[in-house]
């Protein structure tokens, strides 16, 4: 196409128009026609990428608005769970100040989200757990998750609260970390729980009994360490088994029956029984059964305690047939019971007729040896007058003298102790600081008696024990203090010491008798209240005194010991020791 001056902007020259011109003309608009729809076309073409481009990008902003709709509605739910939630949702920067806060963090932990908001979570952590927090930080700084995490934390009123942790880091548009997310779940029910189920599965487990749980069709579920000693069975041997291998033929219908009463909710106690061992055995149990419900209350197995009464059950086999034996007995017994009344009945008489005897023989007996007695003192107090008392009469008169005087005390000990035997002396209350008093003064007034006693009842309160006893008492006591005398040649000197103690919440009255004579050797003190026995001694006597005081004081309920009154060496003396009941609450009046 030429172009030239006045060209218009498509180049188009108008001439005054001729046939050839006119040819050209048209051809002219014809290219120009041309060139027009060319453009047009490719404007055409232009618009409809665009109109692509563009619905491509309504496509875009479409999806996009559609994930904006459903960001903002998942970020609305989310929103409304955290704030539903019952577990504590907290989150806080990396230096740990609270930023979220929602209404199971309030209810779990006590403070509004006024008051957590802005503080440190630091407050939640029990001093003892604080070490905790370093280490957790420093895992959410590293992009790590901690899951279910358990420890403890504290509430704004002091209660520690067991608590399932699971933190995640909180990542800005960059990605970079910038603090965490925290669910806490109260777990201390559940700890609770689980304790309880530890405590109970370590009492199963310890017991010495069979725990044994089954299914309603008798499947064996559980099988504690008591069962498998008790049965020979091992938990893995008896898990998934019928408890049937535990009945012996002939005990395979109680089965059917303890079920049955399981299935309606009764409890079976103290069933005793015959159960099978792995070995073949058998064995006595007492069983215990009780229906095993589920959470909705419903009886879904049965848990039985077996007890081994095997060697119970054998001692009272033993028993019934020692009682069978025992009757046996017990009828020939009655037999010869039968017998000995008769024969203890004549032997009464007997009795009776020989303490008559013993009476009248004493009686009279007393009675020649006080007349002797007498008339060997009248003889020696006219031979004295008359002067024809020498040396040896009245050495031999004398001995005369002591030896009915003996004979005479010999014949009062065996009538007193043989009224003690027969009960014939009344217990009555008898004060022994005024025995014991009347006893000192009848030593003290005896002429040209070179004999010394010291008493002391300083230890008594109120100046007066009192005890249950009878009037031989007194004898006991005369008794100790007339060996004192009698056993020393040299001259006697006696303490006597009243006491008030208390001994194992009793109240006791005590009387120490010390002598200083020859003593009693260790090897003898064991022997002298024996009958007919006698410590270390050259005085002669019947040898009943001691047996007679030990008889009577322990008759009163009381002791009599001896011991030596310097320790180690018995030569210094002895100290006789009385104990007997004090009345209690009365010190004299």
């Amino acid at each position: 196409m030429n172009k030239g001056n006045g060209d218009t902007g498509n180049n188009i020259s108008i001439v005054s128009p001729s046939k050839r011109d006119t040819n050209s003309l048209f051809d002219r608009l014809k290219e120009l026609v041309q060139f027009i729809e060319h453009e047009m076309q490719e404007k055409q073409e232009e618009l409809e990428v665009q109109a692509e481009e563009l619905e491509s990008q309504n496509q875009e902003l479409h999806k996009t608005n559609e994930e904006l709709q459903k960001a903002e509605e998942t970020s609305s739910l989310l929103a409304a769970i955290v704030r539903s939630s019952d577990d504590a949702i907290v989150s806080n920067t990396l230096d740990g100040i609270i930023t979220s806060w929602n209404k199971g963090a309030e209810r779990m932990f006590g403070y509004s989200a006024n008051d957590a908001i802005g503080k440190k979570i630091s407050m939640l952590t029990p001093p003892r757990h604080k070490n905790e927090v370093p280490g957790l930080v420093n895992k959410i700084k590293n992009g790590e998750h901690i899951e279910h995490f358990e420890t403890v934390r504290i509430s704004k009123y002091g209660k520690l609260i067991d608590v399932s942790l699971s933190i995640s880091p909180i990542r800005d548009k960059s990605g970079n970390i910038v603090g965490a997310a925290s669910i806490k779940r109260d777990i201390t029910k559940q700890k609770r729980a689980e304790e309880e189920r530890s405590l109970l599965a370590a009492i199963v487990e310890s017991s010495d009994n069979a725990i044994i749980s089954k299914t309603l069709d008798g499947v064996i579920t559980s099988w504690n360490k008591a069962a498998e000693r008790m049965f020979g069975y091992t938990s893995s041997e008896a898990i998934g088994k019928n408890i049937s291998i535990l009945h012996p033929p002939g005990y395979m219908d109680e089965i059917p029956g303890i079920l049955t009463r399981i299935k309606n909710g009764e409890r079976v106690e103290h069933f005793e029984t015959v159960r099978l061992r792995k070995d073949g055995i058998l064995i006595n149990v007492s069983i215990t059964v009780s229906p095993i419900r589920n959470k909705s209350g419903m009886i879904v197995g049965a848990s039985s305690i077996k007890t081994d009464i095997t060697e119970r059950k054998r001692m009272e086999a033993a028993l019934q047939e020692k009682q069978e034996e025992i009757e046996v007995q017990a009828e020939e017994l009655e037999a010869q019971n039968e017998e000995l009344r008769t024969n203890n009945q004549e032997l009464e008489e007997a009795k009776l007729q020989a303490e008559l005897y013993l009476d009248l023989m004493g009686h009279d007996i007393s009675n020649m040896h006080q007349i002797a007695i007498n008339q060997l003192e009248l003889a020696e107090e006219i031979m004295d007058e008359e002067g024809r008392l020498e040396k040896d009469n009245k050495e031999l008169i004398d001995t005369s003298l002591k030896t009915l005087q003996r004979s005479a005390k010999l014949i009062d000990e065996v009538r007193k102790l043989q009224k003690v035997m027969s009960g014939e002396y009344k217990i009555e209350t008898i004060d022994l600081v005024k025995i014991l008093e009347d006893i000192v003064e009848a030593y003290s007034n005896i002429p040209n008696s070179n004999v010394s006693i010291n008493y002391n009842n300083n230890y008594v309160p109120g100046n007066s024990c009192l005890v249950e006893a009878t009037p031989l008492l007194k004898d006991v006591l005369i008794n100790l203090v007339d060996n004192a005398v009698k056993h020393n040649k040299n001259s006697p000197i006696i303490d006597i010491k009243v006491f008030r103690e208390y001994e194992q919440g009793r109240s006791l009255c005590k009387i120490a008798i010390e002598d200083n004579g020859i003593g009693i050797p260790d090897s003898k003190k064991g022997e002298v209240f024996q009958r007919f026995r006698r410590g270390q001694t050259t005085a002669r006597g019947t040898g009943l005194g001691l047996y007679i005081v030990k008889t009577l004081v322990e008759s009163f309920n009381g002791t009599v010991s001896v011991e030596n009154k310097v320790p180690g060496d018995y030569t210094k003396g002895s100290r006789f020791i009385i104990q007997l009941p004090a009345v209690e609450g009365i010190y004299g009046s």
